[in-house]
């Protein structure tokens, strides 16, 4: 909340952040930054003016959807730096909840700083910063070798490093951990640090014909649109396990033994260079924000079980909205169908059970095969019918991590 409130209240996070933390405790901040936001803020203070003529909240944010819509259709087709952001914006607020909305563009606060101000603001509450808490923000690896130079050049500390970042990427939001002041820091990330974490990916593995770029490897498309190409056996191994498990976790540790275990006997090195290769392999893709790492087990499962279990947080959620969170701490976005299919979740009703309550609602099929209330060409299904669907909802929650196990 830190940009979109007073200034004597953005002191008073930052004291609280002080006051609270256990010793060695992190502070979560998270907060506009420019440069970035100098051209969303003109976006902002356009719909900001043509709400003020409406008192409804809900027309406030209909009509300042409507302007940004004008504004993009309107404007001179020049494809200039204008047009680009207000398409840019209006793809934006297309995809957006209305509460996103109203919340970063017509609060009455929205004051986004440079990142070396906040540190600075941090550093007069006693606190320092930490990292991001998205790692992969931090690495500087997607620029030249030259640029990469000139960064270390005039940028010889980590805050500078940061802001001139920020400037590259035309950054305008962060999510910046602070600690402590006096803590000491040990900043070199070393590969053993992974050792007893856990990882998952959304890798799919893909039989592709040989290229100069792919030949004698193994190819994996990510679920973020990049492709993943490894030559080694045992990287191979590794990756091949984790798009397999997805979404589920699996320790590093376990997964060292699986890789191993999977190449001939006589081609497998010994378990320590086996580790030192893959937490090495990980700690750079990690720093692509290829894999994620979690200090504890998900607790999801992938498979459907004949008495599928939901935690008791998604059933509550379920009962009041479209919006639930999954075992990673993610929103995800259900229909009114997978949202029945939610609240029966328990752990202690069948699939045919689960299926049985579903027609007692009068569920019906549409023409697309999808279970709906309501719909174009709707009919009623048989027991087989709806439970074949009932399988596919639940394939699909279990693969954003909605599943768990009892």
């Amino acid at each position: 909340v830190y940009s979109w409130v007073p200034s004597e209240v953005q002191e008073k996070i930052l004291a609280v952040c002080r006051d609270h933390l256990s010793e060695n405790g992190i502070a979560y901040v998270s907060y506009n930054t420019y440069p970035g936001w100098y051209l969303r803020q003109g976006v902002r203070e356009m719909m900001s003016y043509h709400a003020e003529g409406f008192s409804d909240t809900q027309e406030k944010i209909d009509q300042s959807r409507a302007l940004v819509d004008f504004l993009a259709g309107a404007v001179q087709p020049q494809a200039d730096a204008y047009e680009k952001l207000l398409h840019e914006e209006l793809s934006i607020l297309r995809s957006s909840e209305d509460s996103y909305i109203f919340h970063e563009h017509l609060e009455d606060y929205n004051e986004p700083v440079f990142f070396h101000q906040f540190v600075s603001r941090a550093e007069d509450s006693s606190l320092r910063f930490l990292c991001e808490a998205q790692f992969g923000s931090m690495i500087a690896s997607d620029y030249s070798e030259e640029t990469q130079a000139t960064l270390a050049k005039i940028a010889p500390d980590i805050i500078r490093m940061e802001q001139y970042m920020d400037f590259l990427r035309n950054r305008k939001f962060r999510q910046t951990l602070l600690c402590h002041r006096d803590v000491k820091l040990d900043r070199v990330i070393k590969p053993e640090r992974l050792r007893h974490l856990y990882i998952n990916a959304p890798l799919i593995a893909q039989e592709l014909e040989a290229t100069d770029d792919t030949a004698g490897g193994k190819v994996f498309d990510h679920a973020s649109g990049q492709r993943l190409t490894v030559h080694h056996p045992l990287q191979e191994a590794a990756l091949q396990h984790l798009s397999e498990a997805w979404p589920c976790d699996v320790s590093i540790e376990e997964l060292v033994d699986i890789a191993r275990d999977s190449l001939p006997r006589a081609e497998r090195p010994n378990r320590e260079a086996c580790c030192q290769e893959l937490y090495e392999t990980f700690l750079e893709l990690y720093s692509a924000s290829l894999v994620s790492l979690f200090a504890s087990p998900s607790g999801c499962v992938a498979d459907l079980r004949d008495m599928p279990l939901a935690s008791p947080l998604t059933r509550y959620q379920a009962e009041r909205g479209n919006a639930v969170t999954n075992r990673r701490h993610e929103t995800v976005r259900v229909d009114e169908f997978e949202r029945e299919i939610l609240k029966r979740l328990d752990g202690d009703q069948t699939i045919d059970q689960i299926t049985e309550m579903l027609l007692e609602l009068s569920v019906t099929i549409q023409s697309d095969g999808d279970g709906t209330e309501s719909g174009s060409e709707p009919t009623k299904p048989t027991h087989q019918e709806l439970r074949a669907v009932v399988e596919r909802s639940l394939s699909r929650l279990a693969q954003s991590a909605l599943l768990i196990a009892p």
